[in-house]
């Protein structure tokens, strides 16, 4: 995972989309691991939960 030098300021606000986004899906046996950025996670989270 992409972290910037302070590591912990794309947590900020997650009203903002991330201007980078890092994401990796890998096939596996029984199926796809998918690997999102916490950072892009937190933005679709309130982009699904606000009215």
């Amino acid at each position: 995972m992409p972290w910037n030098e302070t590591g912990l300021s794309k947590f900020g606000d997650p009203i903002r989309k991330p201007y980078r986004v890092a994401f990796s899906v890998e096939a596996t046996d029984g199926g796809y691991i998918c690997d999102v950025h916490p950072a892009f996670a937190c933005y679709i989270s309130h982009l699904l939960t606000s009215e």
